[in-house]
């Protein structure tokens, strides 16, 4: 299932969404190449193969952004349904209230990284989406973060009596574990090394990239009133 229809599914899509007038919000796209624009979407690419759309859709009732609880409990089967799980749900009150989601799924021997910002506004939503994939070598980002944790003294290592199904015998206490729920326990789960604050060791990693052009969206986002 697409995301979009997936987002509809979820927030309950009503038909009638945007027309032929419709003014897509503003923001910094340098570095991105436009590939395609209908009256309902438009969508970009940038050299490394990452992603970034916009849609516009007419919804249900939508929580306010600032209930981070209730959005992340929403947002959820978004990342399920693809394979996936969470890395973070936030809200953002400036410039522009908006609810951002990050989530990542297996993609081969790495990871897919997939972001939305829901942007509640004037009876309809904006829906701005996100993507990065891990090419080449894969596991460079959790080696640095593993690495610093060693040499801060902040690893620890919990031992198996019996070898796992995969021949292991120990591993790293907490390494994976929901943000949120730490009794969730899905097919993947959000790792130590997604945290933001481990972007800097590995700016080129796709989830590091992701978070850029989150940020650049958020900070030069704004619409034509």
């Amino acid at each position: 299932m697409s995301i979009a229809r997936l987002v509809g599914r979820v927030f309950g899509r009503r038909d009638g969404g945007a027309r032929a007038t419709t003014r897509f919000p503003a923001f910094d796209t340098t570095g991105w190449q436009e590939r395609q624009r209908s009256e309902s979407h438009v969508v970009w690419t940038s050299a490394e193969g990452d992603s970034l759309t916009v849609n516009r859709g007419t919804y249900g009732s939508l929580p306010p952004v600032s209930d981070q609880e209730r959005w992340r409990t929403l947002c959820r089967p978004i990342g399920e349904d693809r394979g996936g799980s969470i890395v973070s749900g936030d809200s953002f009150e400036e410039p522009i209230p908006l609810f951002q989601y990050i989530y990542k799924r297996e993609d081969g021997r790495g990871y897919l990284y997939g972001a939305q910002l829901f942007i509640p506004r004037q009876g309809t939503m904006w829906v701005i989406g996100a993507g990065a994939r891990e090419h080449g070598t894969t596991g460079t980002r959790e080696a640095l973060v593993t690495l610093q944790l060693a040499e801060e003294g902040r690893l620890e290592i919990e031992r198996f009596p019996i070898p796992d199904a995969k021949g292991a015998g120990r591993r790293i206490r907490n390494w994976f574990r929901d943000p949120y729920d730490p009794e969730y326990s899905g097919r993947i789960l959000r790792s130590i090394a997604d945290d933001e604050q481990y972007d800097a060791l590995a700016p080129h990693h796709p989830l590091s990239r992701l978070r850029r052009t989150l940020s650049t969206v958020r900070r030069t986002l704004s619409f034509d009133t």
